[in-house]
């Protein structure tokens, strides 16, 4: 997911996915949404580029906002970073 999709396709994700299909029975009020970056990349934010931390920052302030909205909600935001790391031995 992480490389084609943008910003507001992960805002529309999370409000119009997860709460407004996922969700959409009477009990349920708990909601995972998780993403997992494969590869590095950054996406276009309000203020220009961001990367994967700042893109996690705003969609966990989105479903902080839902959760004030609807106090019986409960939303978490997860960000799974499965890149390769750097390998420590060769420094």
């Amino acid at each position: 997911m992480s490389l084609r999709w943008s910003l507001a396709q992960y805002v529309d994700a999370l409000e119009k996915q997860l709460q407004g299909q996922y969700m959409m029975a009477s009990n349920s009020k708990i909601g995972f949404f998780v993403i997992v970056l494969q590869e590095h990349r950054t996406w276009e934010g309000p203020d220009g580029s961001i990367n994967f931390d700042e893109l996690l920052a705003i969609l966990q302030s989105k479903a902080r906002e839902k959760e004030s909205a609807d106090s019986s909600v409960y939303l978490r935001v997860i960000g799974i970073d499965a890149t390769a790391r750097e390998d420590f031995r060769a420094a």
